[in-house]
């Protein structure tokens, strides 16, 4: 499902329920135009699909009866990397653009989702409670490769949903450490954590806009669940829509 909202570029909203680790409907690619989304429209499992802009020229790439969910395209558009179960747990893969060489990155007993490509294609940055007893959620980033994973964050609550700003320099997440989820930003390194929100409601899914000057984010601080937009700083937080609209990310201009 998707918003166009000519005056701040184009943004795409996709709704889709999941207690796991949360993930984002559709993924906008590099250079080819496509875009991948995940949807249970022909078993009941969620599976990944790439279209045209357009809507045409729709093609499943995945096919088991595991869940296959969150893409997120390399900066080329050849790649996409993905969060599966397949293999009886939650993991990173990636596969080429038409659905091809799909392997898994990651292979560990904790959770690992939520993918997000840095923009010079070298880093994954993703979710894992990997290293928590009991069960928490903390950002992690490795190699595209799936090697040298190295823990970003660590605290006493969960952290979610990683989005690279456009130069690669800071990651913009979610976290409930003051107690409701709120929209954090740090280093790519895993310094320097700030929080930009602060409401009684949960903020959440934030995406940096393409010149790293704004970050779009879905908030329920209307009672519904909207889609808001802030400078990258946290100021000048502005509502955007006016129904429940939720999961969005922001694309290039076409």
């Amino acid at each position: 499902m998707g918003l166009g909202l000519g005056v701040l570029g184009l943004v795409a909203v996709a709704l889709m329920v999941f207690s796991a680790a949360r993930p984002a409907g559709a993924a906008f690619p590099g250079r080819d135009g496509r875009i991948a989304f995940d949807s249970n429209r022909s078993a009941g499992d969620f599976e990944i699909y790439a279209t045209q802009p357009g809507g045409s020229d729709q093609r499943q790439l995945t096919d088991n009866d595991a869940l296959d969910y969150a893409a997120n395209f390399s900066p080329s558009g050849r790649r996409i990397a993905f969060t599966s179960n397949r293999d009886g747990d939650y993991e990173i893969f990636v596969m080429n653009a038409d659905g091809s060489n799909q392997r898994a990155l990651t292979d560990d007993p904790g959770a690992d989702a939520d993918p997000a490509v840095s923009p010079d294609g070298e880093r994954i940055a993703f979710y894992s409670d990997r290293d928590t007893v009991p069960a928490k959620g903390e950002i992690y980033v490795m190699r595209a490769d799936g090697s040298h994973v190295r823990r970003l964050t660590n605290n006493t609550e969960s952290d979610d949903y990683p989005n690279f700003s456009p130069d690669g320099k800071r990651i913009a997440f979610e976290s409930n450490r003051d107690g409701d989820r709120e929209i954090f930003v740090m280093r790519a390194d895993g310094s320097h954590q700030r929080q930009l929100t602060q409401n009684d409601d949960a903020d959440f899914s934030p995406a940096f806009s393409p010149s790293g000057k704004r970050i779009v984010f879905d908030s329920a601080l209307s009672g519904n669940g909207d889609v808001y937009v802030m400078r990258a700083d946290g100021s000048h937080q502005h509502r955007l829509t006016f129904d429940p609209d939720e999961y969005a990310d922001w694309g290039v201009r076409p």
